[in-house]
């Protein structure tokens, strides 16, 4: 160990953590070191800093009070827009659905009734004794009146 410091420059011998240290729990609370009487906190302080705890507790706690209420809600209004989507799908299916079935009524009346016109128009040509022959309704030799 002391050759590679030598080697990389390193006057002083390199301080790795022994095992036993990182293994050791960290101790919480407070740290039983004696203060002389003018460090220690007066009563008053000991108020303040009870008060000031418990308003970060309150702060914290009102915290978490909004963001639970907002993922709440944030659910429910997904919850509501993903039913919401379904009713709407479900409508625009049934929709479809009677305008198709409409259609198809609709087609088969329509059909019905160019046969009718195609019919009608082949007994007249059939049974017309004017084959292709254009009639004049008005004769040149007609006058026409200014007034009745």
């Amino acid at each position: 160990d002391t050759k590679l410091n030598e080697e990389f420059g390193n006057s002083q011998p390199s301080r790795l953590p022994s095992k036993k240290a990182s293994t050791e729990a960290p101790k919480t609370g407070p740290s039983p070191v004696a203060l002389s009487s003018a460090e220690q906190e007066s009563p008053e302080e000991k108020e303040l800093t009870r008060l000031i705890r418990q308003k970060q507790s309150e702060i914290d706690q009102a915290k978490r009070k909004w963001s639970n209420r907002r993922q709440r809600l944030q659910g429910e209004r997904q919850e509501e827009e993903s039913t919401l989507r379904e009713l709407l799908e479900k409508d625009k299916k049934r929709e479809y659905d009677r305008i198709e079935k409409e259609m198809n009524g609709l087609r088969s009346n329509f059909e019905y009734q160019v046969n009718a016109e195609k019919k009608w128009m082949d007994e007249f040509k059939r049974d017309s004794k004017h084959r292709n022959e254009w009639i004049c309704v008005f004769k040149p030799a007609m006058v026409a009146r200014t007034k009745p």
